[in-house]
């Protein structure tokens, strides 16, 4: 397996002026709903939710993990108020 010819490598390793980009396009859609606050809150409501369910699941730590960061990329590139972070998580 190569990782720089990876879906990984070409798709989600971004530079951080890439991802203040997208973070700012983003971010000031939900920003006009949620304060910075409330979002990182959101975030952790969230992931706590996918821990709680993959524990209920009686799934491995590592597959709610995955879940975890799965839906904070999702959200590095949508946003919340576009997508329902319920049916997401």
């Amino acid at each position: 397996a190569n990782f720089w010819s990876s879906t990984h490598f070409k798709n989600w390793l971004v530079h951080s002026q890439q991802l203040l980009a997208l973070d700012r396009s983003c971010r000031a859609e939900d920003r006009s709903l949620f304060t910075d606050d409330d979002l990182a809150a959101m975030r952790i409501c969230y992931a706590h939710f996918i821990a709680v369910l993959a524990r209920k699941a009686n799934l491995r730590q590592r597959v709610a993990a995955t879940a975890a960061v799965y839906f904070k990329r999702f959200y590095t590139r949508h946003c919340y108020k576009d997508h329902d972070p319920r049916l997401i998580a």
